[in-house]
Parts: C-alpha cells; structure tokens; sequence
C-alpha cells in the first residue's frame, strides 16, 4: 500500500489527494486493504487488486497531466482564477477553459479589429474527443465554421465570467465534445458548464449591407453520463433549463459601424455581443461499479442556433467553483483598511477553509494570508476554497482592488473687460469610471453656470467650484475668474450755467479719440472733448462721456450740467425828446435794484429806473437795461430815445410905450402858424404875429413867442 502512495509522488504528488479521496469519500460495499506505516494500520475501503488497477490508472494520468504541466510555465499552470483543470486543483477535468494551448494545431487568425484575441474554425482539441465542426474563439463571432469570419462577421462575443479566455463554439447540428474521466465509485463529484445561446447571423458585405439574425432555436444537451447516478440534480441539462432570452435580447444585425444599432456598435468598427453566459452544476454519484464517467456537450439536429461552451469542470463535490466574489473589483477613493471575506457571498464547502493569496499560483502557500484577512487597498487577490485534508483546491476569484485615479484639471479664460460675461472654463477629467457627473455652483459675484456641464462659458467674474464624480469618488477644483478693474473715466462738472451765455468745452478723462461725448446739448469733437451750448435748455441736462480702450472695453460716466432761464429784461420806449425838456425817468422790467441802466445821459438810481436828461443831445439815444436775477444770470434791453435839437425863436424887441398909443405888431421867429404869442395885453393872431394893446397896462409887461416846429 505504501508503494502505492510513493508511486504515486513520484509521478506528482498532487495525485495524492486522488487517493486520499478514495479512503474520505466511500466506505460502504467494499472489503478493506490494510497497509502498515510508522504510524500504525492503514485500512481502506477497497481490495488490493482493485487499488493496483486504480492507482496504475492515476499513474497514466499522471503522466498526461504532467505532460501538460511541463508544457506551461508554473504560474500558468495554477492560474486558477482563470481556470482549475490542473493536478493539485479539486478539478479533475483537463482542457476545461478551452484556452489556445488546448487547440490542436491548425492555422489562428485575428478576431475583427485586430484588438480581439484569437479564433480558429473547426479545431481539433487535444484532450477532448469532438464530433462535427467545432469552432474555437476568443471573442471572435463564428457560424457554420467560416475560416474568413473576421471579414464577413464584425460581431465580438463577451468571454464568460466565470472563466474568461477562449471558448468552444458551436454552430451547426450533431456537433459534441466529450471526455471521460476516472472516477472513484460511489464519490460524489460536481461537473458544472459555462454555457450561453447566442442567434446565428448572416454575414456582413463589404457594403456594410446584410448581418441580420437569420434565426434563433436553441436545440442542445450537455451533461454527464456513462457511470453516473442522479442524486438530485439532472443528469442532462438542455437548451429549456437555460434563461430563456428572446431574440431581440441581442444586436438586431452584425455592422462595421462605429456607433449607433441601439448602442450595440463599438467605436472600432465591430457589433458587441452579450452572450449571457449562464453558470450550470450537475451533482451526481459515480456508480457503485463505475470507474469513469463521461462529460458531454452536444447539439440537436437541427441545430439552429449559436452555443458557447467554456470553463467545465469535474471536482470532488464542493470544488468545482470559485468562491462566488462580488463584486470582482471594487475602487476605493484613499485607501481603507478592507476585510477581504466581506466579498464572498457563497458558502465554505464542508471539510474546507476560505483562503486569499496575492499569488495566481494557489500552491504557492508563502503567499497565502491568514484566514479572513484585513487588506489595505491597491491590490489583486485570489480567493479559493483550500481543503486542507485533501491538499486540493477549487479554481480561485480574482479580486481586484484598486484607487481611484480619478484626476481633473482645467483651463480658463478670464473675464476681458469689467463687468464682463466672457470668461470660461474647459474642465478636463481623466481616469475613474470613465462616466462622470458635474455639479458646479459659483460665488463672489459668480454667475452664468450651467450647473451639470461639462465645461462653462458666459461667466463673469467670481470663484466656481465643482464637483466631479465618477459614480464611485469625487474631485473638486476650485477656480476664480478674474476681470480687470473698471476703466476711470470722468465726465467732468461743470455749470450751472444761465442759457444765455456762450458755449462751453467738456473735457472727458481719459482725453482721447476713444472717448465719445453725448446728450441734449452736445457737439463730439471726436478726441475726448465736445462742445455744450446751453442755449434753448432749462433744468438738469444729463451729458454722457463713453471711453472705450484698446481692448473693446467701455465705461461712462456723466455730469448733470444745470441750465437757468435767462430772465426777461424790458428797457420800455422813451421819446422822442427835445433836448430842452426836463430830464424824464427810465423805468425797467423787472424793476428792482438787479436792474441797471446804463448810456448818454442817463443817470442810474439803483431801484431799476434811471434819469434820462436829454439836454445837450441830440439824435438817437441808446440806453440799456441790463438786469441779473438771483441764479446771476443776466439779459438787457436797450430803448432809442430821439432827441430832437429845440429850434431858435426870437420875440423880437418892443416898446417903451405909452398906454395911450395904439396897439402895436408883434412879430415872432420864425413866423408862421407853429408861432403862439402870449401875454397880458396880447391877442395871438395865430400866424407867428400878434396885436399888443398896452391900454389899462403899466410897466414891465412880458410877452412870450413860442413856438413849436415839426418835431
């Protein structure tokens, strides 16, 4: 019995566990072996005989196994989170995750787009027997076994999650795989399948025309048979005990398009295809007599559909899947301390213990952590169930921790000119999710947001914040948008002014030709200076001193210029006058002690009159009225007064009489009708003469001419 056992490590000691696992898994209907040790009696459930007869069945598998093994690289080999088929691992099915070393020679060619793994139609496996034209791919869509389908079909399958990597594809009726494996009777084992139904479709033109589903009728069986007993589960899965998808659960047509098909198009130019990769678990008893069972995989005749097979399994009951991980990757924004088991929904098999290494290599046990470890991330880790009994494994989950490399900076442009709305913002974001979301707002004076874009524009001055966020973390910037100060510019002051006097210059600052003048009024002289006549205003008139600068940017200012009524002044009309009147009195409007007279013989009293003596004048006589009222604004008026020269008249002499004679001549000069004589003892005879009767006079007797000419 020990030479069995050593046998046994001399081929690989992983077939150990194998052993072992007749002696833990089966003691009923069988005579026991007894072997001897150091440690005393060794009995199992099993004759001799038939224990040769297994054990040179391991031996032979073995050697394949070892085969295998030495054909990869160690990491390769235990890469468990990508497949379980090798000794050491609880699975006992080889060529499982139908990875490209599994294929049997023949010619690879590129998937569509050059960026998409691997395919070969019909294949030959290297440890699976097939019937028909059995299709083997990367991701690539194949039907009917077409050699060019990266040209004819720009369709690119999902690889499963359980197992990722290459796959078998079937596309035609009466296609299999099969392989038998040794078992022990009466052992419980679990076989699973990573399976998915995907439509078959037409080809694709160079046109860019055809591509559509040509039909979708699921017709398959796969299972394990030939030395298996149903414990509880069905021996036979078929097409029915799938998820039922319809049809229109995948891309309407296969396109070389970079967008569009109802999102199915990726920006490469290929149509991507979820094919719902379904996880199913057989468990079974082998047989009380059985020594080997049979995995299978067929289709029916018809066979109108496309099948995907990937990552089965054969193990020991319990091992034949990973630990059930979710989510498979998660991003921390900083790091935090993580409890790894927390990412395990599913349950430790009995006999095992839940285990995480950083290593893809399970058999590498340095890198084992303790049990229900603490991790600080970034990282990857492998979970997998370890029995430590038996030695084995199941396949591994691979976790992958990361921090978010979530980044975002940005460009802006600042407000040009005071008061301006021109300023903008060009946020770039980098790493995360790759979908992101904005929430801006603004402050100090911030305004013009549109509060869930991307980038900004229209914005005044002020200080903008945002948040991005991927969905898992956030960053914020905060960003200030400046503007320059406010152009001095200053109208001036200037007035009041009265309406009467003469126009005045306005001055803006800055003096230039930038600076334009406006308002009632005004007269631009276009280099900073316009000219104001107040004439016909009255009250507050508002002028305006735009500036403009050489960057386009504007100020005003404005000076309120008042404007006063000019009073109303009347100087009256006087005259004519002869020149020996008594001096008269000029009387203005208004007439009060603003007004003041002025001119030839006047002479001014202070109250808005004056004394006007026309002696020694003669002609027209100006005078003016100028009056100032209490605003001091100031208006006159002048009156012509003709002064007439007074004419020569002469009486002539007469007498000494007596009053005894007789009445006597009296003759004027000038002598005419104009001519009136006067006087005691005189009778005018109304044409420049008169009688003088001195009868009843005595003495001095004055006589007087006078006389008015045509003035």
């Amino acid at each position: 019995m020990f030479k069995i056992i050593t046998k046994l490590f001399a081929s690989d000691r992983r077939f150990l566990i194998g052993l072992i696992l007749i002696g833990c898994l089966s003691s009923q209907g069988y005579s026991q072996a007894i072997g001897s040790s150091d440690e005393g009696k060794v009995i199992l459930p099993y004759s001799q005989a038939y224990l040769d007869q297994y054990n040179a069945d391991l031996d032979k598998k073995a050697a394949a196994h070892n085969a295998t093994f030495r054909s990869r690289s160690k990491a390769q080999a235990f890469n468990n989170a990508q497949k379980g088929d090798f000794v050491g691992a609880c699975n006992l099915i080889t060529c499982g995750s139908f990875e490209k070393a599994d294929v049997a020679g023949g010619t690879f060619r590129t998937a569509v787009g050059g960026t998409n793994g691997q395919y070969q139609a019909d294949v030959k496996y290297t440890c699976w027997n097939d019937d028909g034209t059995v299709d083997w791919s990367e991701g690539q869509y194949i039907s009917y076994s077409t050699t060019n389908s990266n040209s004819v079909y720009p369709g690119i399958i999902e690889p499963s999650t359980f197992d990722g990597g290459g796959f078998a594809i079937f596309s035609f009726q009466n296609e299999a795989i099969r392989q038998t494996l040794s078992v022990i009777p009466n052992t419980v084992y679990t076989v699973c399948f990573e399976i998915a139904v995907i439509p078959r479709y037409n080809t694709v033109n160079s046109n860019n025309q055809g591509g559509a589903v040509i039909e979708y009728a699921p017709n398959l069986q796969f299972g394990v048979r030939n030395g298996a007993v149903q414990v509880s589960d069905p021996l036979t899965y078929t097409h029915n005990d799938l998820v039922q998808h319809q049809a229109s659960d995948f891309p309407t047509r296969l396109s070389f398009a970079t967008s569009g098909n109802n999102g199915d198009q990726n920006p490469g130019g290929w149509t991507e295809i979820n094919p719902y990769w379904e996880n199913r678990c057989i468990t079974f008893k082998a047989g009380p007599n059985a020594t080997s069972v049979e995995v299978f995989y067929k289709t029916g005749n018809p066979g109108r559909s496309v099948v995907l097979v990937d990552g089965l399994r054969l193990s020991v009951e319990g091992y034949a899947n990973s630990p059930t991980v979710e989510p498979t990757s998660k991003v921390y924004c900083e790091p935090t301390p993580v409890a790894l088991n927390s990412f395990v929904t599913s349950t430790t098999p009995p006999g095992a213990v839940l285990k995480w290494t950083t290593n893809p290599d399970l058999s590498v046990t340095a890198d084992h952590l303790p049990n229900n470890p603490t991790v600080t991330p970034p990282g990857v880790y492998y979970a997998f169930y370890y029995n430590p009994t038996l030695g084995c494994t199941s396949p591994s989950r691979k976790l992958t921790l990361t921090i978010s490399d979530l980044d975002s900076s940005f460009t802006k442009v600042n407000v040009t000119c005071f008061d301006g709305n021109n300023g903008s913002i060009d946020l770039s974001v980098t790493g995360g999710s790759g979908s992101y979301t904005y929430a801006w707002t603004a402050s100090n004076g911030g305004s013009g947001l549109n509060p869930t874009a991307q980038d900004q524009s229209g914005l005044t001055a002020g200080t903008y914040n945002v948040t991005v966020s991927d969905g898992i973390c956030t960053t914020l910037e905060t960003i200030i948008i400046t503007q320059p100060n406010q152009i001095n510019v200053d109208a001036g002051n200037y007035g009041p002014l009265c309406d009467s006097v003469s126009p005045i210059t306005l001055t803006g600052t800055p003096t230039n030709s930038g600076g334009t003048w406006s308002g009632p009024g005004v007269t631009d002289n276009g280099n900073g200076t316009a000219t104001f006549n107040p004439s016909g205003l009255f009250g507050s008139n508002t002028v305006t001193y735009s500036y403009t600068n050489s960057n386009g940017c504007s100020n005003s200012d404005t000076a309120n210029i008042i404007v006063y009524k000019s009073p109303t002044a009347d100087a009256g009309n006087y005259g004519p006058l002869c020149d020996n009147v008594s001096p008269i009195t000029l009387t203005g409007t208004p007439t009060n002690s603003n007004g003041t007279w002025s001119g030839t013989g006047v002479t001014n009293n202070g109250d808005g009159t004056a004394t006007f003596n026309p002696a020694g004048l003669s002609g027209s006589i100006t005078v003016t009225y100028s009056y100032t009222d209490g605003n001091s604004c100031s208006n006159s008026d002048t009156a012509n007064i003709l002064v007439n020269t007074a004419p020569t008249v002469d009486a002539g002499n007469y007498g000494p009489l007596c009053d005894n004679v007789s009445p006597i001549t009296l003759t004027g000069t000038p002598t005419n009708s104009n001519g009136t004589w006067s006087g005691t003892g005189v009778t005018n005879n109304g044409d420049g003469t008169a009688t003088f009767n001195p009868a009843g006079l005595s003495g001095s007797i004055t006589v007087t001419y006078s006389y008015t000419d045509g003035n």
